[in-house]
C-alpha cells in the first residue's frame, strides 16, 4: 500500500518516528505542502491509497482527481479541511484523532483564568473528567 503524509513536519519535526506507518506500506513524507496549491496536492498524492494530513485541505477537486485514495487520516482533532461529502460519495473513510491534545487544552483553559463563572464550571467539569488538577 502506498501511504503519503502531506505535512509531516507539523506533527513530527524530527523527534518522533514514522516507523509504524512504514510497516504498513510504501511511505512518502512531505514536510510541508502548500495548502493553496491544489495541483501540487494532487501531484504529491499521486497513486497513494492512504493520505494523512494535518492542515492540508483535501477538497472535492483533490478527492475526485486522486482516484486511488482508499483512506484519509487527519492527524488532529477536526476534519473540517476534508470534503466529507466528496469522500463519502467515493466510500472513503475519513478518520481523525478526537483526543489529540485534550489534556493540554483542558489545562490551558483551566489555567487561563479569563472565564466567567459558567465557563469556569464547564472547564472545571472537563478537567475533572480528564483527571487534570
Amino acid at each position: 500500500m502506498k501511504i503519503v503524509i502531506l505535512d509531516g513536519y507539523i506533527k513530527n519535526p524530527g523527534d518522533l518516528s514514522w516507523s509504524r506507518y512504514e510497516e504498513l506500506g510504501d511511505l512518502t513524507i512531505y514536510d510541508r505542502t502548500q495548502a493553496e496549491d491544489t495541483k501540487l496536492i494532487i501531484e504529491r498524492i499521486g497513486d497513494a491509497e492512504a493520505v494523512l494530513v494535518s492542515s492540508v485541505p483535501l477538497n472535492r477537486e483533490v478527492i475526485e482527481n486522486c482516484t486511488t485514495i482508499r483512506y484519509i487520516g487527519v492527524l488532529s482533532t477536526g476534519y473540517d479541511g476534508v470534503d466529507i461529502k466528496a469522500a463519502r460519495e467515493r466510500n472513503i473513510p475519513v478518520c481523525n484523532i478526537p483526543t489529540y491534545g485534550t489534556n493540554s487544552v483542558g489545562v490551558s483553559f483551566v489555567r487561563a483564568g479569563r472565564m466567567n463563572r459558567m465557563k469556569f464550571i464547564s472547564i472545571s467539569y472537563l478537567a475533572l473528567i480528564l483527571g487534570i488538577s
